[in-house]
């Protein structure tokens, strides 16, 4: 990309020169009360030369500011990847968490399962349960 730029601008500044060769002829400039002639060729060098530094100042701005934009870029990726890993460890916890809670689910439901297996007391096991009772 380096080469093609600079032989793009090394075509330019010969159809410059070239353009400026064949002008080469006397032309008055005024500005306000103020009057020169000059070689049409200085002109269209200086005016060339002129908007080339106002192009490079313009591209150096543009460059500085993505330049600044990258820096913040990279500044909010780090705190995105520092609170997404810190959500991945959260997120781990409660997946442990919920392992927990299964397990003790699971050991709540074989304990039921188990009780519910159990002979009920018949109704004359507890009426003698209740005779039992001091009151």
């Amino acid at each position: 990309m380096s080469r093609v730029k600079t032989i793009l601008a090394l075509i330019g500044v010969i159809l410059v020169a070239v353009f400026a060769v064949q002008n080469y002829q006397a032309a008055v400039i005024r500005f306000l009360v103020y009057e020169i002639s000059v070689s049409l060729a200085l002109i269209i060098v200086l005016t060339t030369a002129i908007g080339v530094i106002i192009g490079l100042i313009v591209g150096l701005n543009s460059s500085f500011k993505a330049s600044k934009n990258a820096r913040e870029l990279n500044k909010q990726q780090t705190t995105l990847q520092k609170s997404m890993e810190q959500t991945d460890l959260e997120n781990k916890k409660l997946l442990g968490q919920i392992d927990n809670l299964n397990a003790q689910l699971a050991a709540l439901q074989q304990q039921l399962a188990a009780a519910s297996n159990a002979p009920l007391p018949s109704a004359q096991d507890f009426n003698d349960s209740v005779d039992s009772l001091e009151i």
